[in-house]
């Protein structure tokens, strides 16, 4: 819980997650926002591509490579090509004390869009990545707020991620959910609102606590290990 409380009290910038926002700002106004800066540099290891890059960001920019740009832009007119959709963007639900931003959302056909960037699109790490970054939790309550809202079933709301790679070819997977999928996600939901519940009223956020180093099973065979020493 102390990694939760960090995440909901700290802005996160990272690069990674600035380009995951303005691809979703694209989607939303159909173009570059005015605010991209357009690195003259190739990387950053010199003192004045470091300070150009630091002046833009406390202007309010965002600086990005050209390569960037450009495949911001392919990935834009890639969804455009291999993808249609209906629907309000950027929509944000309120219900019973709980919010959620909908990055599409098509009330007629009970119908909620998410778009997610990735490097890899093929189907077996999209499965893993929504399991583990927590994409099912998401769209529980998703479901949840806008099946409240508008007084149907969770289950009967038809929610589909919308994968879109990072780079060339631009590849558009899209991945609905399904009754497990949302069976799997209203347990996570459930285990991590009480959690969260709990520490909010006791004003007790636990880490993860000590305990002994477990030795995994494969280190264990009799098969040769090479040992990394790295920078220990």
């Amino acid at each position: 819980m102390m990694q939760a409380r960090h995440k909901m009290t700290t802005y996160d910038d990272k690069p990674c997650l600035a380009f995951g926002r303005i691809f979703h700002s694209m989607m939303e106004c159909g173009q570059l926002p005015p605010s991209i800066a357009v690195s003259p540099f190739k990387d950053y290891r010199t003192k004045e591509s470091q300070d150009w890059r630091d002046d833009n960001i406390s202007s309010g920019n965002i600086p990005l490579s050209q390569k960037e740009v450009d495949d911001l832009v392919g990935m834009y007119k890639a969804v455009s090509e291999q993808y249609v959709y209906t629907g309000r963007a950027e929509v944000a639900f309120e219900w019973n004390g709980l919010k959620a931003l909908m990055d599409v959302v098509d009330e007629s056909t009970l119908t909620i869009i998410d778009w997610k960037t990735a490097a890899d699109v093929t189907p077996r790490k999209l499965h893993h990545q929504a399991y583990t970054l927590g994409y099912l939790l998401q769209a529980w309550h998703y479901a949840k707020v806008l099946g409240g809202k508008l007084g149907v079933d969770p289950y009967r709301v038809n929610f589909e991620f919308v994968f879109v790679q990072k780079s060339a070819p631009y590849e558009v997977v899209a991945m609905r959910m399904d009754f497990e999928a949302y069976e799997t996600g209203k347990k996570q939901w459930e285990y991590s609102y009480d959690r969260l519940r709990k520490a909010e009223e006791s004003g007790e956020w636990p880490g993860y606590g000590h305990g002994n180093i477990v030795v995994p099973e494969w280190a264990t065979s009799n098969e040769e290990v090479e040992i990394d020493f790295g920078d220990a």
